[in-house]
C-alpha cells in the first residue's frame, strides 16, 4: 500500500510539474506577457484528463465522451510538445557549452562567460517565437497523424515451430480492444470481419476488451457471435474495473468460453486461461485485482508436459514461471507497446518484454501491441495489430 501511495505522488508530481514546464518554457519562448495565464490554462489541461474520465464512469453520455476524447487529446498533445521543448532547450545548453570553451578567461573567467551569455540570450530570444511556431505546429501534425493512424488496424502474420503437435494450426491472437469510451460496436464488427476473413482454427483474447461499464451490454458485444472459429478469453485489468461478473455474463452470452485460472483440451493442444494477476507475491503491479499469483496458480493445475500447451494471461509477467512449467507458448497484451513515443521508451524499461515474439529459454511469448487504444486515442510508431499465429510441425 505504502509503495502504490509513494508511486502515486511521484506520478502526480510528475504530472503537474510537466504542464507547468510545458507552459512556462512555452510562454518564455512566445513571450507571453502575463505566462500565469499560460500556467492556469494548462493546469485545468492537466486536471481534465481525470475528471473527464471520472465524470464518463458516472454518466456517460455523447457530451462527457466529447469531454473525454479532448481531454484525452491534450494529454498526448502535451507529450509530444516536451519532446519537442526539451530537444530545444537540449541544443541551446548544447550551444552554450560550446560558446563558454571559445571564450578567453578574463578575471578567472567570469568575465569572459558574462560575455558571452548575452549573445546566446539574445539567439535565443531572437528565434522563440519561431522555435515556438515550428514546436506548435509538429506538435499539432504528429497529433493529427497519431489519431489517424489509432483509428486503423493491421493484421499481423508469424510463424512458430511447436512441439508435439502434427498440422498446422492457425490461431489469431487479439488483445487490449478498450471497448467503451472511444471505440464502440463498428470498431468490433470490423476486426470480426477482418478476423473471420483469416480463417483461423481458433480465437483467444488475453483480457481488455472492456474498457467501460456503460459499454458492457450484449448488444455492444454481438458482433463476437458473428467469429466462425471458437473463442476463449481471459480477462485483464480493465475487465475487473467494469466488474468481473457482468464482464464474464456478457462475454458468455456471445459464445466466448472464458478461462479462469483453468486448462482446457482443444485442436490437439492444452490451452491455459489465467485471471490477472502479479507473476510472484514479492513484485509490484499498480493494477493489481487480486492476491493470486503465477507461480501460485500453475502448479494447482494439471499440466502435461507431453502434451503441446499455450497460456493465455492479459500481462507478459511470469515468463519465467511458464516456462519451468514446460508450456511451448504464451500470450499477452497489456503492453500496447507503449502505444506511442515517448511512452514506448518507457514501457521498455518496465516490461522488457513488450512487443512481438519473444524466445525465452525454449518458451515463446508473443506480446500483443493491442487492437485498441487507452488515454489518448493515439498510436505514434507502434499499430494497432491482430496477430495471426500459424502453429507449425517443429522438424
Amino acid at each position: 500500500m505504502m509503495m502504490r501511495i509513494l508511486l502515486v505522488v511521484l506520478f502526480l508530481t510528475i504530472y503537474i510539474g510537466t504542464h507547468v514546464y510545458a507552459a512556462s518554457r512555452l510562454g518564455k519562448l512566445l513571450r507571453v506577457k502575463n505566462p500565469r495565464i499560460l500556467r492556469l490554462l494548462f493546469l485545468i489541461g492537466a486536471v481534465s484528463f481525470p475528471h473527464a474520465r471520472m465524470l464518463f464512469r458516472s454518466t456517460a453520455n455523447i457530451l462527457t465522451a466529447v469531454y473525454h476524447l479532448v481531454a484525452a487529446t491534450w494529454i498526448g498533445m502535451l507529450l509530444y510538445l516536451l519532446v519537442f521543448l526539451v530537444g530545444f532547450d537540449i541544443l541551446v545548453f548544447v550551444f552554450k557549452r560550446k560558446r563558454r570553451r571559445k571564450s578567453t578567461p578574463v578575471e578567472g573567467g567570469r568575465a569572459a562567460s558574462a560575455a558571452h551569455e548575452g549573445p546566446v540570450d539574445h539567439l535565443q530570444d531572437r528565434v522563440g517565437k519561431k522555435a515556438a511556431a515550428v514546436i506548435l505546429i509538429l506538435t499539432v501534425l504528429i497529433s493529427v497523424y497519431s489519431m489517424w493512424n489509432a483509428s486503423t488496424f493491421e493484421v499481423n502474420r508469424i510463424d512458430i515451430p511447436l512441439e508435439g503437435i502434427e498440422k498446422e494450426i492457425k490461431i489469431l491472437h487479439i488483445s487490449d480492444l478498450h471497448i467503451g469510451a472511444f471505440r464502440g460496436k463498428s470498431y468490433l464488427e470490423k476486426i470480426v470481419t477482418a478476423a473471420n476473413r483469416l480463417r483461423p482454427d481458433l480465437i483467444l483474447i488475453t483480457g481488455d476488451m472492456i474498457d467501460s461499464k456503460h459499454a458492457l451490454t450484449e448488444d455492444t458485444f454481438s458482433p463476437l457471435k458473428k467469429l466462425e472459429a471458437p473463442v476463449y478469453f481471459t480477462m485483464g485489468n480493465h475487465e475487473a474495473y467494469s466488474g468481473l461478473g457482468k464482464s464474464q455474463e456478457v462475454m458468455t452470452a456471445q459464445n466466448v468460453r472464458v478461462l479462469s485460472n483453468e486448462i482446457i483440451e482443444t485442436h490437439g493442444i492444452q490451452l491455459i486461461g489465467l485471471d490477472y494477476m502479479r507473476a510472484e507475491r514479492e513484485s509490484f503491479d499498480m493494477h493489481s485485482i487480486n492476491k493470486a499469483t503465477i507461480k501460485e496458480v500453475l502448479p494447482t493445475l494439471n499440466i502435461s508436459k507431453n502434451k503441446p500447451t499455450i497460456l493465455m494471461h492479459h500481462s507478459p509477467a511470469g515468463i519465467e514461471y511458464v516456462n519451468r512449467h514446460g508450456i511451448n507458448l504464451m500470450l499477452a497484451g497489456h503492453t500496447h507497446g507503449g502505444q506511442f513515443f515517448p511512452v514506448t521508451c518507457l514501457i521498455a524499461l518496465i516490461f522488457p518484454h513488450n512487443n512481438g515474439l519473444y524466445n525465452y529459454k525454449g518458451t515463446y511469448l508473443h506480446v500483443s501491441p493491442g487492437a485498441g487504444t487507452f488515454g489518448p486515442r493515439m498510436r505514434f510508431l507502434t499499430n494497432n495489430e491482430i496477430t495471426l499465429i500459424c502453429l507449425k510441425k517443429k522438424k
